[in-house]
């Protein structure tokens, strides 16, 4: 017989254990208080698996052990991004150390290896942020604004990444190097210590 799970709490619902673990997860989510809650994280007999893959979502109940799963709405999976968030102004520095190093080496062909993935990351970075914020917005309506500091920051970010590229189709080395060391790394250490800080007392609202 398996034992299911959902955020740690063990359900004693008559689920028919033939059934999918795919068809389980649709079930759950037609639950009453669970209809705008999504799967983020699925454990099989103590391993953590893909829920995207088809091969575990065909699988049936009844062939597992325990199944945990991990089910949050909108904002409980923006405030977990916002926590993880580090990761990005981690890779973020740690490629403009090493464009910064590659170019005063005149290691051309490692330095825009560097630049290509330092862009990418920018990207992802922007479009978390926004739908963060979008999410936010639909959550907390009129109590959640957007401070000066965070809009400037969002402004002088398109605004560094602009010159960047500008920078790059000129080839000019100075201009990229100084844009990333002065400019890019001041802004993300800005969103670390005083934007990501600010968003994350928005979570006090959940308690109320």
């Amino acid at each position: 017989m398996a034992n299911i799970f959902v955020n740690g709490r063990n359900i004693e619902d008559n689920l028919d254990e033939n059934i999918t673990i795919g068809f389980l997860i649709d079930s759950l989510q037609l639950k009453q208080g669970m209809e705008d809650k999504f799967v983020t994280e699925i454990s099989i007999d103590g391993s953590k698996v893909d829920f995207q893959n088809p091969d575990i979502l065909d699988r049936v109940v009844a062939q597992n052990g325990e199944i945990h799963l991990r089910l949050l709405d909108g904002v409980e999976i923006a405030f977990e991004s916002l926590d993880n968030s580090t990761h990005y102004f981690d890779v973020m520095c740690r490629k403009i150390d090493n464009i910064v190093l590659s170019l005063s080496q005149n290691s051309y062909n490692s330095a825009n290896q560097d630049f290509l993935d330092l862009v990418e990351v920018i990207d992802l970075f922007i479009q978390l942020m926004t739908n963060i914020h979008r999410t936010f917005l639909e959550r907390f309506k009129s109590v959640y604004v957007k401070s000066t500091g965070h809009k400037n920051l969002e402004i002088h970010l398109l605004s560094v990444l602009k010159g960047l590229l500008a920078a790059k189709e000129r080839n000019d080395v100075i201009m990229i190097s100084d844009l990333l060391e002065y400019e890019l790394k001041e802004n993300i250490t800005q969103w670390k210590i005083k934007v990501i800080p600010e968003m994350k007392t928005l979570k006090n609202l959940l308690k109320n």
